[in-house]
């Protein structure tokens, strides 16, 4: 039996193995750390990252002086260069979502108030305006950013995990993120079909 090759029945395929994605190139830029935790002594509580919250940060340049001085915080902001800074450790939550409005449409795994959901989240910024259109360095970093955080943290791909910050925030953050072709929606479901075809 040593020798024998494996059996496999005529039309049906073998199982794929994923391949790993690459890790981006990340500037550490890591923020005080009274800045994001929410003082837990845990990180996230043991909560388990469930999604990948994207946002546009609504202004230009790196976002850490304003992240030190404001005490909120997200994880990676991506530049349009494609440049990507990490503020927060992946172990420990960040501030991004913010705010939560009732009547948003949250996905179907949210946990109920806005600390926890920040505990199961990673949260991306891009540089830029919801008025600009990405520019394809910061296309392709963002895509490979979600892409690779998804893999490693075992994040499903699909819209209801791979989300925008209007998902929790539809009355003031509408428009997150999103562009002048693509309403948030749509943006965010690009980035899925992005991140499955790569």
């Amino acid at each position: 039996m040593g020798n024998r090759r494996p059996f496999f029945r005529r039309g049906v395929t073998a199982p794929v193995t994923p391949v790993t994605p690459p890790r981006p190139k990340i500037v550490q830029r890591i923020l005080p750390a009274s800045s994001w935790g929410y003082g837990d002594l845990i990180g996230r509580r043991g909560k388990r990252i469930r999604f990948v919250v994207n946002h546009v940060a609504v202004g230009n340049n790196s976002l850490y002086g304003w992240f030190v001085q404001s005490g909120l915080s997200t994880h990676y902001w991506v530049s349009k260069k494609g440049v990507i800074e990490q503020y927060v450790p992946d172990a420990q939550a960040a501030y991004g979502q913010g705010i939560v409005s009732a009547g948003s449409d949250f996905p179907p795994e949210y946990p109920g108030n806005g600390p926890d959901y920040n505990r199961m989240c990673l949260s991306i910024e891009r540089e830029g305006y919801p008025t600009e259109e990405v520019p394809p360095a910061q296309w392709a970093a963002i895509i490979t950013l979600n892409r690779w955080l998804a893999f490693t943290y075992q994040v499903p791909v699909d819209d209801d995990h791979i989300v925008g910050h209007y998902r929790t925030d539809s009355r003031n953050r509408a428009g997150c993120p999103s562009t002048p072709s693509m309403g948030a929606p749509l943006y965010l479901s690009r980035i899925v079909d992005a991140m499955r075809a790569a």
